[in-house]
């Protein structure tokens, strides 16, 4: 192949990856929608996830998935208002009410207008009749967890109307509430018109820092804090299957452009020397059996007893913590505490008893042995009886 043909070769492929590249990037990560954690400007809410990741909380962006892919994974779901919002779809309404009362997790809606979750929760958004700000220089309800005396610079135009009192009032009046509070089955739901609470620039005032850690105090350290981008534009098309977003970034789309176009220079300049090698032949392998007993005997020979017991104390701690959501990684104290809080079935005493053994040191074979199935049976009646 002459160099002119090459060159044009490399120059067309070169165009085509450009394009490629373009169609395939996500163009929607800049969200300048007011309320997208997309959004860096003083309306946008990045700060949230940033500060919540600064805290201990792990944060996800809920995008192109359907609500009902919601689960226990997930402990609290914020969701903000769009200028664009279409509204809450019925299914989507009945999906999000669901996971907050069979997981016990909690939903924090924020919407200075009328939307279908506030209607079904019998609630209706009203414009201050003298078209002035709702103003608070307090909270009506007591919040402990930080401490919240004072509001600074609390202001909304709207208000909420209860069409019964099925809600407690955290900021405003009984006649003019800002800020419910809403137990739904095992899990709790908040109702805010103020918007300004969870923006960038909101967030720099610390009352509303420490209103915002009342409403997710529920959830334990290194819990899942989802944000509703669905309802900022990223959302799955109509009838589309629910297919994760692009995975492409700037980064990741320099490096595969950088790639392609290295292999090409180097397929078409390179040269083959001699003969081709033929493949060997593949051999037998081994089978699964094998390589567990290869291990087996390997912990064996190398006395490794003691890393096989925190290997099945770390199983234990995980097994009964996933159902509610705890922080496996707690001290054993702390741990069986939280779970006592979430189960009245569990046997507190032979939990203890189990860690107890679990963390003793230079332990034996026999003793893990018969420790793994004391938990084996400990788990199974666990289960029987409920988990609750």
């Amino acid at each position: 192949m002459s160099s002119k043909v090459k060159t044009i070769a490399i120059v067309v492929a070169i165009i085509a990856l450009v394009f490629f590249l373009v169609s395939s990037l996500d163009l929607q990560t800049n969200n300048s929608e007011a309320g997208s954690i997309y959004n860096e400007s003083a309306l946008g809410a990045a700060a949230l996830p940033l500060w919540f990741g600064k805290i201990g909380y792990q944060t996800e962006s809920y995008e192109y998935r359907r609500f009902d892919d919601l689960d226990q994974e997930i402990n609290v779901m914020i969701s903000l208002p769009s200028k664009n919002f279409n509204g809450w779809q019925v299914a989507e309404i009945d999906a999000v009410l669901r996971w907050v009362e069979e997981t016990g997790a909690t939903l924090i809606i924020v919407d200075d207008k009328e939307n279908g979750i506030f209607t079904r929760l019998d609630l209706t958004v009203k414009p201050n009749e003298d078209l002035n700000p709702v103003t608070t220089a307090k909270p009506s309800h007591g919040l402990v967890n930080p401490d919240v005396t004072s509001l600074e610079e609390y202001h909304t135009m709207t208000y909420f109307e209860r069409t019964r009192q099925n809600s407690q009032v955290i900021v405003g009046t009984e006649q003019q509430p800002t800020l419910l509070g809403i137990s739904r089955g095992s899990g709790m739901i908040y109702a805010s018109t103020n918007v300004d609470i969870f923006t960038n620039i909101g967030l720099f005032r610390e009352s509303n820092a420490r209103l915002i850690l009342n409403m997710v105090n529920r959830t334990p350290a290194g819990g899942m804090i989802a944000f509703d981008e669905v309802h900022h534009g990223r959302a799955l098309p109509p009838k589309a299957a629910p297919v994760p977003a692009k995975p492409y970034s700037p980064l990741v789309a320099a490096m595969l452009y950088s790639a392609i176009v290295v292999g090409l220079w180097a397929l078409l300049s390179g040269r083959r020397f001699g003969q081709i090698v033929p493949s060997k032949i593949d051999l037998m392998q081994r089978n699964s059996s094998e390589y567990v007993q290869s291990m087996a005997n390997l912990f064996q020979r190398g006395r490794q007893a003691e890393h096989m017991q925190a290997h099945y104390k770390t199983y234990l701690k995980r097994r009964i913590a996933k159902p509610y959501g705890i922080n496996p990684k707690l001290d054993d104290q702390q741990f069986i505490n939280e779970v006592q809080r979430y189960s009245e079935t569990i046997d507190r005493n032979h939990l203890a008893n189990l860690l107890n053994h679990l963390s003793q040191p230079k332990p034996s074979e026999a003793n893990i042995l018969a420790l793994v199935s004391d938990i084996d049976r400990f788990i199974q009646t666990w289960e029987q009886q409920g988990r609750v």
